[in-house]
Order: structure tokens, then C-alpha cells, then sequence
């Protein structure tokens, strides 16, 4: 598969913002009825990008079309549980069954914390090491959501390559109905990212690590999976260029969704966007790679933005 030449030049109109607000990651949902649900990270600009790790809360965004342009319609504050009473970030939303999935980060921090301070990525920043994965379930998009009473369904363990935190969750159906769950950790003395999976008879509990933890050495994030013509591939960021040579999407494939290896076109996107109009744009960061998926093909391909430390966004392109 040759994901990169499958993304269509959007419109410059196919991005989510809202005045006074930085959005990161984006995953949309049909709700049958001919409208389409985004939900997607927001918090005040006032607080720079860096202010996602502190401030960041889910929303749920609505328009006529998978490629948008959405309008914010609410903030998700069902989701808030003492684990992450805090913040929520990294929504990825699911229908199984006639049930729809949200899974996301979130995590907590004394009400003292000294968060100028606390802005630091490794050891000191609580707001980091305090992430965990949890679930919520509706009936429909527009909910209402009601978080799974046993969250967090995944947690670090102590002692192991996946001690620090658990982020990043990417959930799918895999063989024998049972749940896949990917998801992004690291060692405290080990400045790679990498992927472990852990499978459930449930989509919302009972998540045990599984095959080889983590799955490869590969130093990657932002994982997302699905399942097309019988196969299971997985969108990526390259963190150290060592895979594509240079920090981009790259693409994996699985027969069973828990043994992984490149694809034989690994490169799957860049941070230059080709703009419908003709133009080209590179940002400086693209991440957060999601899809809607209908029918078994992807229809529609989100990504997070950054253009500088003021326009932080969310875009969407169209999928052939």
C-alpha cells in the first residue's frame, strides 16, 4: 500500500480552530444520520503548546461532511474522573457493535503544583508520569458519555519497559473478536518512544499485555490501526528519522494485528501539505494520525498541525 499518494489535497477550509483555542489530535466519527462527529484536544492558547500536558480537555465537534469544516458544539466534561481530573488529551473514537468507544489519556496533579515549573517532559513533570488510558461509551456520538467505572484501563507497571506512563491508545477489532489496544510508553533512562499491546475479550476492560512487549524497538508514537482487504496496517510517526530518513508517517503491517513489520512503501505522509489551490505548505509538526474509517476503507485522514506556537490545529484530507 502506497498510503501517501492515496491523501487528497484539501481545501484551506478543512482545518479546526476556534478563536482564543489550540486544538491537538482529531478523531471523527458518522453518526449514521448523515453528520459527522470530531473529538479532538483543546485548551487556551494563552497557554502555548506545551500547556496540553496541564490544560488540555476533550471536545466534540459536528459537520455535514468527514472533511469538515466542524463546529465545536460542547466540552466532554463527563469524562472527567478523580484518575484525570485534570486534563484529557489523545481521543480516539470507535463504533462496535451499535455502541460507540472513546478512548483517551488523562491524568492529575496536586491542586500546589507549581506548573511554570512543571512544564518539563522527564521525571518532575507529574502532569506526564500521571497518564493513563481510560474509555468512555455512548450510544451515540453526541452521547451522553459515560466513562467506564474501572478506568484507567491501562496502567504502567512497575519495573518494566512501560513504567512511566501509558498514552496514545489505538483500539481495533482484531482475530477472534477479540480488542487490540496499542499504546505509546518508555523507560524512565530510555529517551525512545515505543508501542506494547495489550488485548481484552472487552472493548472497555480486562486489557492484558500481550505477545512481544513492546512490539518493536522502532522509536515511534501516535499509532493508529485498522483493517483493510483482510490485513492490518498501522499509521506512525518516525521519532528519530532512522526508518524513512526523516521524522515522518511511516507504515506498518500485521497479518494478525500483534506481529508488526514495515510495509513494503513505509513512508505514508510528511509535513508538507499540498494545498487544493496549487500551493504548498510545510509545518513544522504533524502528528496524531487518525482516519475515518466506512465500509472497511478509509475515507478520511486527521492529523494535528503545528504551524508555529500560536496556530495549532487540527486537518483534515480526504482518502482515495
Amino acid at each position: 500500500m502506497d498510503f501517501a499518494k492515496r491523501i487528497i489535497s484539501p481545501d484551506k477550509n478543512q482545518i479546526l480552530s476556534q478563536d482564543g483555542y489550540l486544538f491537538w489530535c482529531g478523531s471523527a466519527v458518522g453518526d449514521g444520520n448523515g453528520k459527522y462527529h470530531i473529538f479532538a484536544s483543546r485548551w487556551e492558547k494563552k497557554h502555548g503548546m506545551i500547556g496540553w500536558l496541564h490544560f488540555s480537555k476533550i471536545v466534540r465537534g459536528v459537520s455535514d461532511k468527514p472533511e469538515g469544516p466542524y463546529k465545536i458544539e460542547e466540552e466532554l466534561t463527563s469524562l472527567l474522573q478523580p484518575w484525570c481530573a485534570k486534563m484529557t488529551h489523545n481521543p480516539t473514537v470507535h463504533k462496535f457493535g451499535n455502541k460507540y468507544y472513546l478512548y483517551y489519556l488523562g491524568t492529575t496533579y496536586d491542586d500546589n503544583t507549581d506548573i511554570p515549573k512543571m512544564h518539563g517532559m522527564l521525571a518532575e513533570c507529574p502532569a506526564r508520569f500521571n497518564q493513563r488510558i481510560g474509555v468512555a461509551v455512548a450510544d451515540g456520538p453526541e452521547g451522553p458519555w459515560v466513562p467506564n467505572a474501572n478506568n484507567p484501563v491501562l496502567k504502567p507497571r512497575p519495573g518494566e519497559w512501560d513504567s512511566t506512563f501509558v498514552t496514545n491508545p489505538s483500539v481495533f477489532e482484531g482475530p477472534n473478536k477479540k480488542y487490540h489496544l496499542i499504546y505509546k510508553a518508555k523507560w524512565h533512562t530510555d529517551s525512545r518512544l515505543i508501542l506494547g499491546l495489550a488485548i481484552s475479550d472487552s472493548p472497555v476492560e480486562g486489557f492484558k499485555r500481550f505477545g512481544p512487549s513492546p512490539i518493536f524497538a522502532h522509536d515511534v508514537e501516535d499509532p493508529y490501526v485498522w483493517n483493510e482487504n483482510g490485513r492490518y496496517w498501522m499509521l506512525a510517526k518516525d521519532m528519530s528519522g532512522k526508518v524513512t530518513n526523516k521524522m515522518e508517517g511511516i507504515l506498518f503491517v500485521s497479518e494478525n494485528g500483534a506481529d508488526w513489520e514495515l510495509s513494503g512503501t513505509p513512508f505514508a505522509y510528511d509535513r508538507t501539505i499540498q494545498w487544493s489551490d496549487g500551493t504548498s505548505e510545510t509545518v513544522k509538526n504533524l502528528e496524531r494520525p487518525q482516519l475515518l474509517v466506512e465500509n472497511g476503507k478509509p475515507v478520511c485522514f486527521y492529523a494535528a498541525i503545528m504551524r508555529d506556537a500560536n496556530d495549532i490545529t487540527n486537518l483534515a484530507r480526504l482518502i482515495n
